[in-house]
């Protein structure tokens, strides 16, 4: 049973928590050291506040939100240009030392190990970063068509079609 809510000068409200006619705070520990008599202070209910602090911390959850889109965004064209790069040096690699399919799935099996949290380096995605590179070489161009797509999309979940669609209407 929960009980003895008291209010003090430096808190609004401030629990001592009882259990079963015994109190808790009595055993309580603080790094390993027993404190006697903790008290845990609660925030005030919103209701109690008054209309400039709702307003403030609806403007700090308006701009934490509006920050978080950016940052998704920022990455995501960040990761569509990893993607490139990756599909450009397998490019480079398959060319120059006439590496086959098979060095792709083992690539896959590699990344995969070496990054498991992360998604993205499948075989069939591998062969889509490496069609990207081939499709558009200049990297200038890739980052100027990053800049236009809506939302930062990832390039592995748009068509290539649907990439030089976008690329054509700047060009």
């Amino acid at each position: 049973m929960y009980c003895c809510l008291m209010k003090q000068p430096n808190f609004s409200k401030i629990f001592i928590i009882k259990h079963g006619g015994n109190s808790m705070s009595e055993n309580r520990r603080h790094m390993g050291k027993i404190k006697k008599d903790v008290i845990i202070p609660v925030a005030p209910s919103l209701s109690e506040m008054n209309n400039s602090y709702i307003d403030f911390i609806n403007d700090l959850k308006e701009s934490i939100k509006k920050e978080r889109i950016k940052i998704v965004f920022a990455a995501n064209k960040e990761m569509i240009i990893l993607y490139w790069n990756i599909g450009k040096k397998i490019l480079e690699k398959q060319i120059i030392e006439g590496w086959g399919a098979k060095v792709i799935d083992r690539l896959s099996k590699d990344l995969n190990e070496a990054f498991p949290e992360m998604r993205g380096f499948s075989s069939r995605n591998l062969k889509y970063m490496r069609k990207f590179a081939e499709c558009w070489p200049d990297f200038e161009l890739v980052q100027r068509c990053v800049a236009l797509i809506p939302g930062g999309k990832c390039i592995l979940k748009l068509e290539i079609k649907t990439f030089t669609s976008i690329c054509y209407s700047i060009i």
